[in-house]
């Protein structure tokens, strides 16, 4: 049986495919997947509000069970394999690590340059070089998620060579086994392990690879969703499916979850667990159903763009605020009611605008730094 593309619209983020029925890899067209970039530009928005200065305990428990996982999520779903590591790490390397590269080391020397010298360049360089969370390393999701594409690749090539059945079982609860191992050591090593740990993650790991198996998770998540689960999905997905999400996310985050932490104290696990799916599970519902605008597109296709640059710019907003209007940034840093909030979420949408220029020129002369190729491909970041 010939295949049909426009019986499997999944698969229009791709060079190539598989077909469901004859499991043959066959071409399609190649084009960006709407609702994927709508999910990375709400993943955006939470990272950049997540480092604004107004930033808010009630903002940081909305976001946190999802955008991180969320963007694990789809990088698996537009995951095309193919046999040969090392091509693949070729791939990776140009696609994340060069990015990192450039984008880290001229947030150290902007910093720097910013601070009159009162960063001291040469340490900040080698703890950037290291990668420990919360000692530098601004760009760390980034080399994290390098490092966990490396575990990813050996599931995705054991599953994809497998004859098993119920493979997809199978190997989701492998990489379930591996992320909850992970989250054990993050959350039950003792405090003293290492001699770097700090109060927020004392157990983190060079190259975060306390984190590798985690995102690894969500990651072949959205990878098995893109291949098995999404016409399931979208034939029920609705508003009202999308609402009753969003109505159990925020009752599982102000209601069951906190008596479930009266009742069982302890970091639950299994909690945080159920409170990603729903969550993830709520967001993607959203982005398929919205039409979104050519301005979330833009952010949601640049994302290396804006996480690279968008420290900088929020620290510019805070001094013309500063500067401009005192009484009206502290009145809102202090202010309660969810003002601030909103002013954080306001400042990250600001930026994401003010950055614009950048991807422009990102795109239009230096695509190799934000991993693209040069050409046509890489302009077409800019297009919405």
């Amino acid at each position: 049986m010939a295949f049909d593309r426009t019986r499997f619209p999944r698969y229009s983020c791709l060079a190539e495919a598989r077909d469901p029925q004859t499991e043959e890899v066959v071409p399609v067209e190649k084009k960006r997947v709407v609702w994927v970039d709508l999910a990375r530009f709400f993943c955006m928005i939470a990272v950049m509000s997540e480092h604004s200065p107004m930033m808010t305990d009630l903002l940081d428990n909305l976001w946190e069970p999802w955008f991180l996982n969320l963007f694990s999520f789809v990088a698996g779903y537009v995951y095309l394999h193919r046999p040969g590591f090392g091509s693949f790490v070729r791939r990776k390397l140009r696609q994340l690590l060069v990015p990192w590269a450039f984008f880290s080391f001229l947030i150290v020397l902007l910093s720097a340059v910013f601070s009159f010298g009162e960063h001291n360049i040469r340490q900040e360089l080698i703890q950037n070089l290291l990668q420990i969370r919360y000692h530098g390393g601004e760009m760390w999701y980034v080399a994290a998620l390098f490092v966990a594409f490396l575990p990813f690749y050996w599931l995705v090539d054991r599953y994809e060579r497998s004859g098993l059945r119920q493979k997809d079982v199978l190997f989701l609860l492998v990489a379930l086994f591996l992320a909850v191992l992970s989250d054990v050591f993050s959350h039950y090593a003792p405090r003293d392990l290492l001699p770097w740990g700090t109060p927020e993650l004392p157990t983190t790991l060079p190259w975060h690879l306390e984190y590798m198996f985690h995102a690894m998770f969500y990651m072949f998540l959205g990878y098995l969703f893109r291949l098995r689960w999404e016409p399931v999905f979208d034939r029920h997905n609705s508003p009202l499916l999308c609402a009753g999400l969003l109505a159990l996310y925020l009752a599982m985050l102000f209601v069951f979850y906190p008596v479930g932490s009266l009742l069982f104290p302890g970091p639950g696990i299994p909690r945080l667990y159920l409170r990603s799916f729903v969550s993830i599970g709520a967001v993607v519902s959203l982005c398929k159903l919205i039409p979104g605008t050519g301005h979330m597109k833009l952010v949601g296709a640049n994302t290396l763009v804006y996480y690279g640059l968008h420290g900088k710019v929020e620290s510019l907003i805070r001094a013309a605020a500063l500067r401009l209007c005192p009484g009206l940034w502290e009145t809102l840093l202090y202010s309660a009611g969810g003002w601030q909030a909103l002013a954080a979420v306001f400042i990250a949408w600001l930026t994401s605008w003010l950055l614009v220029p950048a991807v422009w020129i990102f795109n239009r002369w230096f695509p190799v730094l934000v991993g693209k190729k040069a050409g046509r491909a890489a302009r077409a970041g800019v297009k919405s």
